[in-house]
């Protein structure tokens, strides 16, 4: 493959990068324009280097995130053409398996590429303008009552809900955000000399970020963030000590909720109690969905729209109110039925445990941060929404590069770019 090529391809899935991170936290509308590019930098790189293409597959085709990421990407298509006779519009919703499949098409190309530690500051830099961005307009709205940078406002006026006005979308990806952020401050001596950034901007950005966290009122993103903390270490100082250190840690907040009367009824109060039991039902309503279309399910998304017909046939309570499961689990198996089920619980498996292969900082940032998409899947559907879905896929993909570049033995996975 010619330099002139991979240049262009490198440029290209950086763009795309950029495009990405809008996407996250100020415009869907660049997630578009993110997913065109990263094909359009694939496809280019493929095609200079055809020869090359089956062997590339067949690298990544081992790594087994790859593998059930793939198969969750086909269970997308089946579970809508198995149900195609009762969805409105079945190629739309089959068309939502690019979220997963683009970022599998693009891992190989991206494996070939050695990324340049100043593109890289660049785009971490300008990921964190975006998110003051949107943190500065969420709490415009949310004192003012208007966001001058969305007049549509918010859906919920009285929770900080960022840029785009989706609170849990915005609060979910806050929290990924923070445990990547605290991880490079814990590890900061050892990650400065990969990617050096300025830690006292690391710091103010993720303290904004806290605070934007806590006052979008959004339990699940906060629990998400404080249990995943423990694995930005993981038996460092052995498996034992670790997990006797990480129990008094999750003790301790657990004492503290229990004695601390405002979190008691944040998490379990009457102002609260509709939240919950709107969940318990929408939970009940998944598993009859599951029970009753158990191999491919009701269809991908399908279930938000059948969720009052299953509420009001099994007679569960909140018959009224329609919506996703909020649990990436239970969504996943009443949409994608027993085959799509498990292989996002298996891909959510074997991504943790290759991370945990890589066995320096940077894997240990990838741990905590599948724990934090982990514990934040129980109380919402972070794996289906178009904001968090782009942030996933991106960590995921840093993922594989780092595992792929620690199982090959090379001592660095930065400096310019070049082919291996």
């Amino acid at each position: 493959m010619s330099k002139k090529g991979i240049f262009v391809a490198h440029h290209i899935f950086i763009l795309s990068f950029y495009f990405g991170v809008i996407g996250i936290f100020a415009s869907t509308s660049a997630i578009g324009i993110h997913h065109l590019l990263m094909l359009l930098g694939a496809t280019l790189f493929y095609y200079q280097d055809k020869k090359n293409v089956f062997a590339s597959f067949k690298q990544v085709f081992l790594n087994k995130s790859f593998l059930f990421l793939t198969l969750f990407s086909i269970s997308i298509i089946l579970s809508v053409l198995s149900n195609q006779s009762s969805i409105d519009n079945p190629y739309k919703w089959a068309m939502k398996f690019k979220y997963f499949f683009i970022a599998v098409f693009s891992l190989p190309a991206i494996l070939k590429i050695k990324w340049n530690v100043q593109g890289l500051k660049r785009l971490i830099y300008f990921s964190f303008f975006v998110v003051m961005m949107a943190n500065i307009s969420g709490f415009w709205g949310y004192h003012f009552g208007h966001n001058f940078l969305k007049p549509s406002g918010s859906i919920t006026p009285d929770r900080l809900s960022g840029l785009n006005g989706m609170v849990l979308t915005y609060s979910h990806n806050l929290s990924f955000m923070n445990i990547l952020l605290l991880g490079y401050l814990f590890h900061y001596r050892k990650l400065s000399t990969l990617i050096p950034l300025n830690r006292t901007l690391c710091v103010f950005i993720f303290l904004v970020n806290c605070i934007c966290l806590y006052l979008s009122a959004t339990r699940g993103a906060w629990l998400s963030l404080l249990i995943a903390i423990p694995f930005l270490y993981f038996s460092i100082s052995g498996f034992k000590k670790w997990a006797f250190g990480s129990f008094i840690y999750l003790l301790s907040i657990f004492i503290f909720g229990s004695l601390s009367t405002n979190l008691k009824n944040e998490f379990a109060g009457e102002k609260r109690m509709d939240s919950n039991t709107q969940r318990v039902a929408f939970f009940k309503a998944a598993l009859y969905a599951f029970k009753e279309n158990p191999v491919l399910g009701v269809g991908y998304k399908q279930f938000e729209l059948n969720v009052e017909n299953i509420k009001k046939k099994y007679d569960i309570e909140w018959e009224d109110k329609f919506g996703h499961a909020h649990n990436n689990f239970l969504e996943h198996f009443a949409s994608l039925g027993i085959f799509g089920g498990l292989s996002f619980i298996l891909f959510s498996l074997f991504w943790f445990l290759e991370a945990s292969r890589i066995k320096t900082p940077e894997g240990f940032l990838l741990m905590a941060f599948c724990v934090c998409l982990a514990v934040s899947g129980m109380t919402q559907y972070t794996f289906g929404d178009a904001e968090n879905s782009v942030f996933i896929m991106l960590a995921w993909l840093l993922s594989m590069y780092l595992y792929t570049y620690k199982s090959s033995g090379k001592k660095s996975w930065t400096g310019t770019y070049s082919l291996r």
